[in-house]
């Protein structure tokens, strides 16, 4: 139906259906997008002083007229689907993510301590690990339906919602005082990825060595440590 207002204003909402006699007409229509750019850069060795590396790196902004993978969290009015265009939640602008192992040069083999009490407390150590840096996915507001349409549901937004007074915390993670409710019968300004999501910053960390059992070194006894977010780090949900 279209917008209460203007000629229309004074009109019930089967009034202002193109089609009143029939009631709701339905159709799907491909008119949805995406604009995505991104720059994405890696880096990886296969062996180098016992240090084996491989790291990636994107920066990416990707601006979209609906989340389709929710349906239909864009305007779906045929007269209006574009007003809502923002940031995809599916794609953070940063991420940064690495795997290591590090051999120690200290062991059979190796440049130090090959043998003897030193091999025995510091050799053949392996230390690895993996890292996740990622940036919030962006996210947005919704309110009460005013506009009449049962399409209009995001509200007015008036200032940054990323502006928390006192600074953002669980508690608070964007400003409620950025939004307003529209106007019966207008849509809502406010888009897609108004604010972003708390990010992860995630440590995966692990230590290994093997140790010969005598006496002739056939056989191992393996000790492994493996500390999962090894800061102990608080990775927040979306609010």
């Amino acid at each position: 139906p279209a917008l209460p207002v203007g000629p229309n204003a004074g009109l019930n909402i089967n009034q202002r259906r193109h089609f009143p006699q029939w009631g709701v007409i339905g159709t799907w229509a491909p008119i949805g997008y995406g604009r995505y750019n991104g720059l994405a850069a890696s880096v990886h060795n296969n062996y180098w002083h016992g240090l084996t590396i491989q790291s990636s790196f994107t920066f990416a902004k990707n601006i979209v007229s609906s989340y389709l993978g929710s349906s239909d969290q864009g305007n779906v009015h045929g007269d209006y689907p574009y007003i809502w265009q923002g940031d995809a939640r599916l794609t953070p602008r940063f991420r940064f993510v690495n795997a290591f192992t590090y051999e120690l040069p200290a062991g059979k083999g190796k440049r130090f301590m090959t043998t003897g009490a030193g091999r025995a407390v510091l050799g053949d150590w392996i230390f690895s690990g993996s890292t996740d840096f990622t940036s919030g996915a962006p996210n947005w507001v919704t309110t009460v339906d005013t506009s009449q349409t049962n399409y209009g549901a995001m509200p007015n937004r008036i200032c940054d919602a990323r502006n928390v007074p006192g600074g953002r915390d669980r508690n608070q993670w964007f400003n409620p005082n950025c939004f307003t409710q529209p106007a019966f019968g207008t849509f809502g300004n406010s888009n897609l990825g108004v604010y972003t999501d708390p990010g992860i910053n995630n440590w995966n960390l692990a230590f290994a060595k093997a140790f010969p059992v005598p006496p002739l070194e056939r056989g191992q006894l393996k000790f492994r440590a493996d500390l999962f977010n090894a800061f102990n780090h608080t990775n927040f949900g979306n609010p």
